[in-house]
């Protein structure tokens, strides 16, 4: 958090800001080079975002305009529901239109960032599915006339991992709804692993120069 004392001057905001917009790049390119859908993978049907400690959009340096435009939606989403209760190690996962996701199929991994017990950052990755257990095998389901009918796992921020852990209750659910299990799980871990890099690179960039800055 900026501190109304303290003077930041022009090149160190400037490469902070550049910093923060690299690190996301960073996120975009580990999620499609370690994606096994070729949705995220080939067509790079993905993106990344950071948001503040406050659910605000810092940077979206790459990814689909549809993707990172909205997604301080799912960054307040995240605070309105667990503000309270978020710890370092955590991971929530949103695919909810409801909750400031884009639509069903584009499952979000969200992951806050702490530093000194202080929520600093949001590592936001999201990127579309192969399959959301739906009832055809498609993501593209055009003729559905409601939210329940386009995906059947609707995620509200649920939360996914605690304290690093996935939470297998809803790794299982997931597995045994959609139709290719592994291929999912293989973007579920593109995602949260794309968010950790995010989570610790941020962790460095607030150790070198202060959370106050």
């Amino acid at each position: 958090m900026l501190s109304s004392k303290k003077k930041i001057e022009p090149y160190l905001m400037a490469l902070l800001a550049s910093r923060i917009g690299s690190i996301s790049v960073q996120m975009n390119n580990i999620m499609v080079k370690s994606a096994r859908s070729s949705v995220m993978a080939l067509a790079r049907d993905c993106s990344t975002a950071i948001c503040d400690g406050k659910g605000d959009v810092l940077v979206f340096p790459s990814g689909f305009p549809v993707h990172v435009g909205g997604t301080s939606l799912s960054g307040h989403t995240l605070l309105e529901i667990h503000g309270h209760h978020l710890r370092r190690g955590d991971a929530y996962l949103n695919n909810s239109p409801y909750h400031g996701n884009t639509h069903a199929a584009d499952h979000t991994i969200l992951v806050p960032v702490f530093y000194e017990n202080e929520l600093m950052f949001i590592c936001i990755c999201r990127g579309h599915q192969a399959d959301i257990g739906n009832s055809i095998p498609t993501t593209y389901h055009t003729k559905a006339r409601d939210v329940y009918e386009e995906g059947a796992l609707i995620f509200p921020c649920v939360k996914v991992q605690d304290n690093y852990e996935d939470i297998q209750d809803i790794i299982q659910m997931c597995r045994m709804r959609i139709r290719v299990p592994d291929v999912w799980y293989g973007d579920y871990l593109a995602m949260i692993g794309a968010a950790r890099i995010g989570e610790q690179e941020l962790t460095k960039l607030i150790t070198k120069y202060g959370k106050e800055t």
